[in-house]
């Protein structure tokens, strides 16, 4: 009778490790699956400052290669909800990929100012700050003309 049922939890126990070999191949399959899927190659090499060198690389050749122009974003746009912590970020990446010029940070007082706004409002840039739209680049990017009188 022991023998009996030394066997039949033998028996359990392999049907428990089949079943979590199972559910675990099963699992891993659908990972690997998902991963396929999303999975850019051109990514690998892509840090924060290419992908920002890209994102201005058209606005780049539309400025002047050295000097001092005003840089705004959605910190210094009136009554507008902002992340502290990207604005930080990008602007310190728009000086870097635009460097030598320098950026004056919340200045529309220049004869170019670089906007770059990333939320979804109804901007109204001459109304609001007095500065007029130059070019959209698309992804938030924008051209001014500033205020120098």
């Amino acid at each position: 009778m022991q023998s009996y049922f030394r066997t039949v939890i033998k028996i359990i126990q392999l049907i428990c490790i089949a079943g979590l070999l199972y559910w675990s191949t099963r699992v891993n399959l659908a990972y690997f699956d998902y991963t396929r899927q999303v999975w850019n190659p051109n990514a690998l090499n892509m840090d924060a400052a290419s992908g920002w060198e890209e994102r201005l690389a058209i606005l780049k050749g539309d400025l002047p290669d050295e000097g001092v122009i005003g840089f705004i974003s959605d910190m210094d746009y009136p009554n507008l909800d902002y992340y502290p912590r990207d604005d930080d970020e990008e602007f310190v990446l728009s000086q870097y990929t635009l460097a030598p010029l320098i950026l004056d940070r919340g200045s529309i007082y220049h004869e170019l100012v670089v906007g770059n706004f990333g939320s979804d409002y109804d901007y109204q840039f001459q109304r609001d700050m007095g500065v007029s739209l130059i070019f959209n680049y698309g992804f938030g990017i924008y051209l001014f003309k500033g205020i120098t009188e």
